[in-house]
């Protein structure tokens, strides 16, 4: 099994997606914290893990690696703390850097709890039993740059420079 957490309307052909919006019509509807897996192939999990406070993120990474059979793969993607902050300094203003930051306005469960630098995310997922592999490029190819798959997140400049917001580690579950 594959899973898709916190898929939002993102499908991944041969991964469940899974989402406590029914609205967005997942494969299966809820709080992926309630639930229980077992033999996870791989999780892939995109601007999700922001939406929990430091704390709470380690002990769902803790699940997540429960989860997954040994040497199994998570994907893990959140916004690039570090390079919104450049943008930001450069004179980047943007509602969107913003956004990507603290949250869409939209529903409140949409706001972010925490911010990660690529440091403090690695060492958090090694301190929940991962041994990270490296970047990756975006799942869902999407040469529009629009729809739901976040680890494909960009800022476009002012002067025109697309530049990549979004933070992609893979990350492999250690053999015991």
């Amino acid at each position: 099994m594959k899973l898709n957490l916190g898929a939002g309307g993102t499908r991944i052909d041969g991964f469940t997606s899974v989402d406590v919006d029914p609205e967005l019509r997942p494969d299966i509807a809820g709080d992926f914290r309630l639930m229980s897996f077992a033999g996870v192939e791989e999780i892939y999990a995109s601007h999700l893990l922001e939406h929990f406070f430091y704390n709470e993120a380690e002990k769902v990474l803790r699940q997540w690696c429960g989860w997954l059979k040994p040497g199994g793969t998570l994907w893990l993607a959140v916004p690039d703390f570090e390079q919104i902050a450049r943008l930001y300094a450069a004179g980047e203003h943007s509602p969107h850097l913003l956004g990507l930051l603290f949250g869409a306005s939209a529903k409140p469960e949409w706001a972010h709890h925490s911010g990660w630098t690529e440091a403090y995310l690695i060492a958090t997922l090694e301190a929940a039993g991962f041994t990270v592999r490296g970047r990756f490029e975006p799942f869902a190819h999407n040469p529009e740059r629009t729809g739901t798959d976040w680890s494909g997140a960009w800022h476009r400049t002012r002067e025109g420079q697309d530049v990549r917001v979004s933070l992609n580690l893979q990350c492999q579950k250690r053999q015991s």
